[in-house]
């Protein structure tokens, strides 16, 4: 499979329960639809990106910076690693005349 021209933009969430900072990774590429999610690992409870500014999809996949579970972009489903047949919690999306929104536990993003 060649490299995927697709860029990741984050965005601020409303902070969880426990008061701990959230983010989205939104996801755009040439060949489908953007696609958004909880930067969270399903295994581990803990960022994918582990804070790194250089977090990018490779070959179609998101994949954790703490023990490499690997997720399809497409569909957030893992497809190796310890979480393998978990997925990542994705986030609505709308498209209006107005733009594109994340929507997000009553709060609504702008996203372009």
């Amino acid at each position: 499979m060649s490299e995927e021209p697709a860029e990741l933009r984050r965005f601020a969430l409303p902070a969880d329960e426990r008061g701990r900072p959230r983010e989205a990774l939104v996801i755009r590429s040439v060949y489908a639809e953007p696609v958004a999610y909880l930067n969270l690992c399903p295994h581990l409870d803990v960022p994918l990106d582990a804070g790194s500014p250089d977090f990018a999809p490779r070959r179609g996949h998101l994949i954790c910076r703490t023990h490499g579970a690997r997720f399809r972009t497409l569909d957030g489903q893992c497809v190796w690693g310890p979480c393998q047949g978990e997925s990542l919690q994705r986030l609505e999306l709308e498209r209006t005349e107005g733009g594109r929104w994340l929507l997000f536990e009553g709060a609504r993003l702008r996203i372009d």
